[in-house]
């Protein structure tokens, strides 16, 4: 593993979930987190071994980390991801999610399935994810959660524009007036310790 810079421990005692982090970006905001001290679950879909790597790297930095596999659009497997989570470590400090495909092609030349797949993981996976952290992160009166998002949703290029890849764009926009109206619901007011980047 190529050598991270010490960080300075601010996440130390905190229990942060990727993701869509076996490998990328996902594999490097693991061990950013770890770096800082946090505690880290590797979550993946398929890449078992790379995930099982990241948890090796992670435990070379002295964090902790444990790899959990769910299919983040899946609502039952992101009930299960979150229990064994709280059975692990008791509690979540921060979400990333980071996980997220792309099929991109051509309007006419893109199928119903293909596009399903991308809202399913990309949007709905959020969702899921973001809605079962908040009530543990409300609970505790605190919490970070960021969301990755793509470039293509602020310029698209010539196949994303014509394809539908601007999800990315409505994605943020979705999520925009998702927290908003949680907030309302909930009576979140600023300085509650729940803090969402719209950005």
């Amino acid at each position: 593993m190529e050598a991270m810079p010490e960080g300075l421990q601010r996440l130390r005692g905190k229990v942060a979930i990727v993701t869509g982090a076996s490998r990328g970006i996902g594999r490097a905001t693991a061990l950013a987190l770890a770096s800082e001290g946090a505690s880290v679950v590797v979550n993946y879909a398929n890449s078992k071994e790379s995930a099982e790597q990241v948890v090796a790297d992670v435990a070379s930095m002295g964090s902790q980390a444990i790899a959990l596999s769910a299919d983040v659009s899946q609502a039952d497997q992101v009930e299960g991801l979150i229990a064994a989570v709280l059975e692990k470590f008791g509690r979540v400090d921060v979400l990333v999610n980071n996980a997220g495909i792309t099929r991109d092609t051509l309007l006419l030349r893109m199928k119903l399935e293909d596009w399903q797949a991308v809202i399913d993981l990309n949007l709905t996976g959020v969702f899921l994810c973001t809605r079962a952290v908040s009530k543990i992160m409300l609970k505790q009166k605190s919490g970070r959660m960021i969301n990755i998002t793509s470039v293509a949703g602020q310029v698209g290029n010539r196949t994303t524009r014509r394809s539908g890849g601007d999800d990315s764009f409505f994605s943020r926009r979705s999520r925009c007036c998702l927290y908003h109206r949680a907030s309302h619901e909930r009576g979140w007011r600023h300085g509650d310790g729940v803090r969402v980047p719209l950005k």
